[in-house]
């Protein structure tokens, strides 16, 4: 059980870093949504 716990630590540490070293994205939740509504139509 502690080895499986350790893995998942491990696991989210490393997707963390990934996150961080990505950068920064323009986000627009306005842009989100509308993009959201009009899927399928």
């Amino acid at each position: 059980m502690l080895e499986e716990s350790e893995t998942r630590l491990t696991t989210l540490r490393k997707l963390l870093k990934e996150g961080e070293d990505s950068g920064f994205e323009e986000y627009s939740y306005d842009a989100f949504i509308r993009e959201l509504d009009n899927e399928g139509h």
